[in-house]
């Protein structure tokens, strides 16, 4: 993944977070497209890419959402750097693994959310509130679906590209020019 890639899936992420959240809150459980974005790269690129990356997309999250500037930079940065670590030391090669990866990232993001808010605004009795586990479940449940949705559309995407590839005479072949 190129860092312009990896740019244009946190545009996107942050655009599907912002627009489409509104749309389907009233009747669906919110998700974290940002979040997905942040996995995902961290899985394939590593922890020092998961950081950065984490990073940029929380800052961006905490400019548009008019909360405490930070607090998720500083959430989503350590979710990058324990998923990049993660995948560095364990072989996590299957969608399956991913998803549960995915799944347990979007618990201890929202967990990491709520107790550094708290400590800022000295209020610890709200985390309580907050803290619904159906909700916290619900949340990661629907950041894990959408995240298989969005790798299993990648590789179809990738393997339609390869059969176009093979036909003769196609305009998506990489042509390579050999000089003598």
């Amino acid at each position: 993944m190129k860092v312009s890639q990896i740019g244009l899936l946190l545009l996107l992420a942050l655009f599907v977070q912002t627009t489409f959240i509104r749309l389907i809150t009233n009747t669906f459980v919110p998700f974290d497209s940002m979040l997905i974005v942040i996995v995902f790269v961290a899985l394939f690129r590593g922890a020092v890419v998961g950081i950065v990356v984490g990073s940029i997309g929380g800052l961006l999250q905490d400019i548009l959402s008019g909360g405490i500037i930070g607090v998720n930079g500083l959430v989503k940065s350590t979710i990058g750097l324990l998923v990049g670590f993660t995948a560095a030391r364990f072989v996590i090669d299957t969608l399956w693994y991913r998803l549960v990866l995915l799944f347990t990232a979007s618990l201890m993001s929202t967990l990491f959310f709520l107790v550094v808010y708290g400590l800022l605004l000295n209020r610890i009795e709200s985390i309580d509130l907050l803290l619904s586990f159906d909700n916290l479940v619900y949340q990661a449940a629907a950041n894990m679906i959408l995240g298989g949705l969005a790798e299993l559309s990648f590789y179809l995407v990738q393997s339609l590209r390869k059969r176009i590839n093979k036909i003769p005479g196609s305009s998506f072949i990489r042509r390579e020019w050999i000089m003598d």
